[in-house]
């Protein structure tokens, strides 16, 4: 008895730690959301840093941490000091500093959100904070936006690193390039991002051994395939992961990049060689940029928005599982936000199935832009249009309970069909040659 009330009191102190180090990240679509909405409003897009931003944040008073001073100040030793403020290097030090964030910023109007803690909406003067670690975005009219940097100064040590109010502004933000240009944004990454894969691959100034599409049919063969050795699975890994990067401004290689990601673990010769033809594509394509255009103007915000979701499948695309590719597309006044490319969990028995279960990924996507589009008063209404190109997938997914051709799907993959019952969702049927979420399924 004594030995299982021990391992449950540990079992309890482990996740109070986990609880207690845990820091949410922002999801880069809702930048993508924001920048188009302050677009069709004609807002202002201010970038600021942070400096020591940890250092502001307290620590938990049931907390005590000591550290040893440098020697400089204590040459004989035998002193310890006990942190009262947040340092870099704690675990627990990024949800300190969100936590301290969020404090200061209630007396001062904002409200935090729930869809997304890590944005911050002041309703009265309707400006909006997303803030990423030490990097802050605010977005809002010119003057409000001003008169409330002032404020947050006053509280932070904080300098401003942009705006994107004239043609030719740029800033840096998470790790991208955000260029004004007249009615729009473009999103780029810095140069010399890929240098170091270039180099690998002998794509240096000069090469013109470019690839015209992102990934090729030739090479699926899994005979005499030999793993990396450890040099290169671990440059695989690192080249991979800056892909994964980029993924969010380049729809175009969404699903080459998820299937190199597939193979992270136990990459081989093959897979290393559909890196290098990717890295090939992204030579020739340098000069290609994401951009935010959103085609409606808004005076003020709207009694209604629409969220277009376009979705497509590719019926057992992978040759090794059988499973298949879901793709999805979101737009927004005009102008798309989200591009992604996944590889179902639950193989498909058949094209229309396999197109539910796109419909089901784009319905979860839907779904939490329009919490946050609606937490943040944006609209007070927000219509939800989901396209899909095929007649099975879209029967099976409006069509409430089970059939013939779903009676073994579990429940829980059905519930888009309460969505569209209670009016939350609309299906349509759109043309294969229309539906722009072909480009991430193959």
């Amino acid at each position: 008895r004594s030995t299982l009330s021990s391992s449950s009191a540990a079992s309890d102190v482990y996740k109070r730690q986990v609880d207690d180090t845990y820091a949410s990240t922002p999801v880069f679509v809702i930048m993508k959301l924001l920048i188009a909405i302050a677009l069709a409003l004609q807002w202002c897009i201010m970038t600021c840093d942070v400096s020591t931003a940890f250092l502001h944040a307290d620590l938990n008073e049931s907390e005590t941490i000591y550290m040893w001073p440098p020697k400089e100040y204590y040459p004989q030793g035998g002193i310890l000091w006990r942190l009262k403020k947040a340092m870099y290097g704690l675990k627990g030090a990024p949800r300190a500093w969100q936590e301290h964030f969020a404090t200061t910023l209630a007396p001062l109007g904002f409200t935090r959100f729930r869809s997304d803690a890590n944005v911050y909406v002041h309703y009265q003067l309707m400006i909006i904070i997303l803030a990423y670690v030490d990097d802050v975005m605010l977005l809002g009219k010119h003057d409000d936006i001003k008169n409330m940097y002032e404020q947050l100064a006053k509280q932070f040590i904080m300098k401003v690193t942009g705006q994107l109010d004239n043609d030719g502004d740029e800033v840096r933000f998470l790790g991208r390039m955000l260029c004004k240009c007249t009615d729009a944004v473009y999103f780029t990454m810095p140069d010399g991002y890929f240098d170091e894969a270039f180099n690998m691959f002998k794509l240096g100034k000069g090469s013109t051994n470019f690839a015209k599409t992102p990934g090729s049919k030739t090479e699926k063969s899994t005979d005499n395939d030999d793993l990396l050795d450890q040099s290169n699975h671990r440059l695989y890994r690192r080249f991979v992961g800056k892909l994964q990067w980029v993924c969010p401004i380049r729809p175009d290689i969404q699903f080459a990049v998820k299937e190199l990601a597939r193979w992270l673990t136990a990459p081989t010769t093959r897979h290393w060689n559909q890196l290098k033809h990717l890295m090939r594509y992204l030579k020739g394509t340098l000069h290609y940029k994401s951009f935010i255009k959103p085609i409606e103007k808004l005076a003020n915000t709207a009694a209604s928005l629409d969220l277009q979701v376009y979705v497509d499948s590719d019926w057992a695309g992978c040759s090794i599982t059988r499973k298949s590719i879901s793709g999805v597309v979101i737009t927004i006044l005009g102008t798309c936000i989200l591009a992604i490319s996944r590889t179902q969990s639950t193989l498909a028995l058949s094209s229309g199935e396999a197109e539910m279960y796109a419909v089901g990924t784009g319905s979860n996507e839907a779904l939490y832009l329009r919490n946050f589009i609606l937490e943040a008063r944006l609209c007070q209404s927000l219509n939800v249009h989901i396209y899909t190109d095929s007649t099975a997938g879209k029967a099976m997914s409006s069509r409430f309970g089970t059939s013939r051709k779903t009676r073994h799907v579990q429940l829980r993959y059905l519930f888009m069909q309460d969505l569209v019952k209670d009016g939350v969702i609309q299906l349509r049927k759109v043309l294969g040659t229309e539906n722009p979420a072909d480009v991430c399924t193959k």
